[in-house]
């Protein structure tokens, strides 16, 4: 990380080409603007850090490979379920658009590039400062990290729709504890967002955009 803090001025540039083949661009209305205004002011990081601490796209740039590879399935899953009637099958409360999805990918581990960093060629965490760990506690906790995205989302004026709430809520998986034998839990966009993270995380987490 640190022969990249040199290159910083080239490396807070946007990359508009990236922005755009990772759907980043493509999201729609005042959620869209937001979006990109929150990629864009905070480029360095965006652009530096790894997808995970070890197992997916663990590298320098890894957290953009695993965006674009995500939002890449959910354009192409969107237009498979499009030509399949799927979507028009939903319960309209579960309809969602392609902007949606690809909102769900851009924000779902929005947290990481302000916690991870690589140092002397292994992931870790950033050094935060004693008022962050006060506000989020420590960043190994899930807890704190999620409390730390959803502060991001508010800083910047981000609001989910009910279904992107539940996809980013869901976006790992149905775990035990919230199982229902009575109702479905993970909704529609949620199972995409789902599909496209083990996409990216389990079969591509060794592949370079």
């Amino acid at each position: 990380m640190t022969e990249l803090l040199g290159k910083r001025e080239l490396i807070d540039v946007p990359d508009e080409t990236w922005l755009f083949e990772a759907g980043i661009s493509q999201i729609e209305g005042s959620q869209g603007q937001a979006i990109q205004a929150l990629y864009e002011e905070n480029w360095f990081y965006i652009a530096t850090a790894p997808g995970s601490r070890k197992k997916h796209q663990a590298w320098i740039g890894g957290y953009q490979d695993h965006i674009a590879q995500f939002n890449t399935f959910v354009e192409f899953m969107f237009t498979q379920l499009e030509i399949c009637g799927v979507l028009d099958a939903l319960h309209p409360d579960e309809r969602f658009t392609i902007s949606d999805a690809l909102a769900v990918g851009a924000l779902h581990d929005i947290e990481k590039p302000f916690i991870y960093e690589i140092r002397d060629g292994e992931v870790c965490f950033r050094e935060t400062d004693e008022e962050s760990k006060k506000a989020f506690g420590n960043f190994n906790d899930k807890e704190a990290r999620e409390k730390f995205r959803q502060a991001i989302l508010e800083c910047y004026g981000i609001v989910l729709t009910s279904n992107q709430a539940n996809a980013m809520r869901f976006v790992e998986g149905l775990r035990d504890a919230d199982y229902s034998p009575e109702v479905r839990v993970m909704g529609p966009l949620a199972t995409l967002a789902h599909m496209a993270d083990q996409y990216s995380g389990g079969l591509c987490y060794n592949l370079h955009r």
